[in-house]
């Protein structure tokens, strides 16, 4: 379980800075989360529940990324619709 948190505060953590490589750091973040069996990702989508609205949105986006959509419409659905259309924009990159 330490792991996925970790990841998941890894997204919390990079949502506060302003990094000049935040396309690389994505790209990570969809390769490590790819790696993931499937029910290590729901479990990670449990987890992410404790988290800011932020993190469950990029977590959501990153799933949709790497075709993981039914995961990541559960992901998104711990969202209000307007916290939801924020982070669409926000998260374009998926």
């Amino acid at each position: 379980m330490i792991p996925y948190l970790q990841l998941l505060d890894l997204i919390l953590l990079f949502q506060r800075r302003d990094e000049p490589e935040y396309g690389r750091f994505i790209t990570e973040l969809k390769r490590l989360i790819s790696r993931l069996t499937y029910h290590e990702q729901k479990l990670m989508i449990q987890l992410a529940r404790k988290y800011p609205a932020a993190v469950r949105a990029c977590l959501g986006f990153l799933l949709a990324g790497i075709n993981q959509l039914t995961l990541s419409s559960k992901a998104l659905q711990t969202l209000n619709p307007a916290t939801l259309n924020r982070y669409k924009k926000e998260y374009a990159w998926s």
